[in-house]
């Protein structure tokens, strides 16, 4: 981040000095959702309150570690038996229509951190979906053969 603080509009900066401290700390825990200047607005505003700029890096730290520690523990969780009934419904009940319904669930689990909870989403959905199109199969035959 660059020393010298490029203006931002005087909305947004009387906007953001009226914000607590812990809100100016989670803007500069998502950097990516904020201009550069934004976030050198939040540093200089944080230090403006009596926050040294190694108090700021050590909270930003904790944070992010905070998260990690979330995002560790969320990635083991297995799925719960309602998910498990639901997906495997999707799966054979709904066939490939249900692959949307599974792409969804499984891609907010993903967000959420509960890669366990995704992976066995999918392995599920495919199983059931095999069941399903080998049922569908095996109708058909016998079908065709009466």
């Amino acid at each position: 981040m660059s020393n010298i603080l490029q203006p931002i509009d005087t909305a947004l900066a009387k906007s953001l000095a009226a914000k607590s401290d812990q809100e100016l700390f989670s803007i500069l825990e998502s950097p990516a959702d904020w201009r550069p200047e934004v976030l050198d607005f939040v540093r200089a505003e944080l230090g403006r309150r009596s926050s040294s700029p190694a108090q700021i890096d050590q909270k930003l730290a904790e944070s992010t570690q905070r998260k990690n520690e979330e995002f560790k523990k969320r990635a083991d969780v297995p799925l719960t038996f309602w998910e498990t009934f639901f997906i495997a419904l999707y799966g054979a009940g709904f066939g490939p229509v249900g692959l949307s319904l599974v792409w969804q669930q499984a891609s907010q689990f993903m967000e959420n951190g509960y890669v366990l909870k995704a992976k066995k989403s999918w392995q599920l959905f495919w199983f059931a979906f095999g069941v399903w199109l080998l049922v569908a199969v095996v109708f058909l035959v016998i079908v065709a053969l009466l």
